[in-house]
């Protein structure tokens, strides 16, 4: 069954990075953050069911608002990639996005494909790629109010919610990065 485009919603990440996080929005938008996301629910998660999230990130060229003009994607990729009509069986996505950013080296931040940064393309922060990266601590505390709202659990390291015949562990310590770890048991 294909999945109507009222189904995918759109929130205003500013308001929602304003309610819980401790990251000011001109930092997120400094890190090329969009001013929406997406967020498909099916409606077996709005009736009761415990479910679970899947974070979908988009490619270059593929995030913020939508206008065609400009060669953006907007929501194309929330809508089309083809995660809503798995979720309609398998639970929640979510789509953060990100966006073109215009700037020079002289003023940065730059990102003139609308990238998430993986290669420390904000040369203001140097801890683009762990914890603390601006992007990923974004990702992190959105993630997080949506399994705070939900039934389900947050699968953290110790707690009961992994994956069948997984189990989580936790990080090297002194380790930073920003993975999902996951044990086959």
């Amino acid at each position: 069954m294909a999945v109507a485009e009222r189904e995918v919603k759109a929130f205003d990440q500013r308001s929602v990075f304003s309610k819980f996080s401790d990251i000011p929005y001109s930092e997120l938008q400094n890190a090329s953050m969009a001013r929406e996301g997406y967020v498909f629910i099916p409606k077996s998660c709005t009736d009761g069911r415990k479910c679970r999230l899947h974070v979908a990130f988009h490619g270059c060229l593929q995030g913020g608002l939508t206008d065609r003009r400009s060669g953006q994607s907007g929501n194309l990729f929330a809508k089309f990639a083809g995660y809503n009509k798995w979720a309609q069986a398998n639970d929640i996505v979510v789509y953060p996005q990100v966006q073109v950013r215009n700037g020079t080296l002289a003023s940065p931040p730059v990102n003139p494909q609308g990238c998430w940064d993986w290669w420390g393309q904000y040369h203001t922060h140097t801890g683009y790629h762990t914890q603390a990266g601006k992007q990923i601590r974004a990702v992190a505390q959105m993630t997080a109010r949506l399994l705070a709202n939900a039934s389900c659990c947050r699968c953290w390291p110790g707690e009961a919610g992994a994956p069948a015949g997984m189990r989580a562990r936790t990080a090297a310590a002194g380790d930073e990065s920003a993975a999902a770890l996951w044990t086959v048991t």
